[in-house]
């Protein structure tokens, strides 16, 4: 049947994925025209689409009637997956999967089928992930669509009380972090108020973190100094170690050539010891630099005093 846009329901919750067209969307209809019609359930009163969205925007921005197919009725359930099916090769993003299972799991629990259809093997742990993130408010979705909050947190998040997670969520919303950055700092807030019988919100208060995160800093800025504070409250001896043991190397190593570094966390007293040389004077005055940092006797009590 052909059906003015106008007269197609489009506001259908099973239609998780609903995107406006592109310029070059509208462009490929226009000049090939429809290929395959849109699917719809034609009730007494109304036409609800259950799959091709982009398609009727675009008609409609055209002005052109719209090819439908007229399929039995069903249940949300069914309806829903239906536009799955009728959608596979999208690209499944962090923002895709959540509204995809945000949908199915307001209908009951997620059956193997869907978890299977986002290519997510029920039991494993990706799934386990997965349900972490759905029991954390939906404000968190847009953070994991703009890429500000790895998937592997909503595990550290998911037994967190609604009044920390509000304390919490405008240093994601405000900053990106990166994987690695965002765990550490997740981990140790965390594991730092249990320590203390405490809310997030007192430990971040005496941390005075929101002053970094509104403060003129840049981004990168405002991580690394939130990261420090919090790793320092988390492991104070660990924390003077490093800093009394970053001091002492750059003494060492003050005036020369040469750069020294221990990188390992204290796993072992290896020191990395490097330097760059252009010429053989270079050398030659790296080498002499080297002879008085062994002679120096500054590494007679390594690893710390």
């Amino acid at each position: 049947m052909n059906l003015a846009p106008d007269d197609i329901n489009l506001t259908d919750p099973c239609l998780f994925w609903a995107q406006e067209p592109g310029e070059d969307y509208i462009q490929n209809i226009r000049e090939l025209g429809q290929a395959e019609p849109v699917l719809i359930m034609a009730g007494p009163s109304e036409k609800i689409l259950v799959a091709g969205f982009k398609r009727v925007k675009a008609l409609k921005a055209l002005g052109e009637k719209v090819l439908a197919l007229k399929i039995p009725p069903a249940d949300s359930r069914s309806k829903g997956l239906i536009y799955l099916l009728t959608n596979q090769g999208q690209t499944l993003d962090q923002a895709r999967i959540i509204s995809c299972l945000r949908y199915f799991s307001g209908l009951g629990d997620i059956s193997e089928q869907i978890w299977k259809l986002l290519g997510i093997d029920p039991g494993s742990k990706i799934q386990g992930l997965w349900q972490s993130r759905l029991s954390l408010p939906p404000d968190w979705d847009r953070l994991a669509a703009e890429n500000k909050i790895c998937l592997e947190c909503s595990q550290v998040l998911e037994h967190t009380s609604p009044e920390d997670l509000d304390i919490l969520y405008p240093f994601f919303k405000e900053l990106s972090w990166s994987r690695g950055n965002s765990l550490n700092l997740l981990t140790w807030l965390t594991e730092k108020s249990r320590m203390d019988q405490a809310p997030l919100s007192a430990y971040i208060e005496k941390l005075k973190l929101e002053q970094v995160l509104y403060s003129r800093l840049s981004p990168n800025d405002k991580i690394k100094i939130i990261l420090k504070k919090v790793f320092q409250s988390r492991y104070p001896v660990l924390s003077q170690l490093k800093n009394d043991l970053a001091q002492r190397l750059g003494r060492i190593s003050r005036g020369s050539r040469w750069r020294i570094e221990h990188k390992d966390e204290f796993e072992s007293q290896q020191i990395q010891i490097s330097t760059t040389i252009n010429s053989q004077k270079d050398l030659e005055k790296a080498l002499s630099q080297l002879e008085q940092i062994s002679k120096s006797g500054v590494f007679d009590d390594w690893p710390v005093r």
